[in-house]
């Protein structure tokens, strides 16, 4: 008959070796890495203008304008010319 002091440690044992494994093989996935474009705001733009044209490719657009002014601590989406902005995931023109 198995004790079951045998079957604890060997469990014990077994779950040390597999937890390390599994965090560190999924450590890089959790964590990205933002990268941002920053952008001097020109006479006549808009946030909507400046994630049209340096937004990631292909991004909704409203999430992208959204994540300018959250990156930016915009109230609203009022910029003003001469204002520098990081434009989240951007592409430099």
């Amino acid at each position: 008959m198995i004790k079951p002091a045998s079957v604890l440690i060997v469990t014990v044992a077994i779950l040390l070796l597999i937890v390390p494994g599994f965090f560190s093989s999924h450590a890089g996935s959790m964590v990205s890495e933002q990268t941002y474009v920053e952008v001097t705001v020109q006479p006549g733009d808009t946030v909507w203008d400046l994630a049209r044209h340096y937004g990631p490719e292909g991004a909704d657009l409203r999430q992208t304008a959204y994540r300018i002014a959250q990156a930016n601590d915009l109230e609203g989406y009022v910029i003003r010319p001469g204002q520098t902005l990081r434009i989240p995931g951007g592409r430099a023109k």
